[in-house]
């Protein structure tokens, strides 16, 4: 009987020195193969890099006139027309929108994009006309369909003068009525603010009007 018993035992060692030696084979080869992954994908990378710096180093940017013009000063020039026309979009879409649910929180946001000066200027020109009794008490719905920055200057730095239009709805139940909203202002940086301001811009200056027009004509 003991025999047997050290026989067992000796089979239970033998079974798990096995399995710990497999376990340990197994684990040397998933780092093996992690490890020659990473490698590759490293090289990918630095070829890729290495290839993006090349061509950019071959690509040539013209003006309308045949002139060079430098492709870091290019880039700087678009980012900014991109970063003035998303946040001119974001502010004149919170300054002139709402509905019961979302008239707060889009005038909230809009003090994130405007100087709070011009913003509330803006929020007591409408209190004024009775769009906020309009929209809280009979449920009427403001919304801007569309933003275009028709100017702005970068040539000089900041502050960035711009002019915008931008179309507004004002839905009372069937009855459909649109405006267009003409402002003007000037953009500054600032410290980004996520995800409240995430340019980092900031419009002062500010001022709009609006005239009502017929998109059927």
């Amino acid at each position: 009987m003991e025999n047997i018993i050290t026989m067992k035992n000796k089979e239970l060692v033998k079974g798990f020195n096995e399995s710990v030696g497999a376990k340990k084979t197994n684990r040397f080869a998933m780092l093996l193969i992690t490890g020659f992954s990473g490698v590759i994908t490293l090289s990918v990378l630095v070829l890729y890099f290495f290839s993006n710096l090349a061509i950019a180093d071959k690509v040539k940017v013209f003006d309308s006139s045949g002139r060079e013009v430098e492709t870091e000063l290019k880039y700087r020039t678009d980012l900014i027309n991109s970063g003035v026309q998303s946040h001119v979009y974001n502010a004149m879409y919170y300054l002139n929108s709402g509905d019961r649910n979302t008239l707060n929180g889009n005038r909230a946001k809009a003090l994130f994009l405007v100087d709070r000066t011009n913003a509330l200027s803006i929020f007591e020109r409408w209190k004024k006309e009775k769009a906020y009794n309009d929209i809280l008490r009979n449920g009427h719905v403001y919304k801007i369909l569309e933003v275009k920055v028709t100017h702005v200057n970068i040539d000089k730095g900041e502050p960035f003068p711009f002019r915008s239009e931008a179309t507004l709805l004002i839905q009372d139940g069937p009855r459909q009525e649109y405006y267009l909203i003409t402002a003007q202002g000037v953009v500054t940086y600032e410290t980004p603010s996520f995800p409240n301001n995430q340019w980092g811009m900031k419009i002062s200056d500010y001022t709009q009007n609006y005239t009502k027009v017929n998109l059927d004509e």
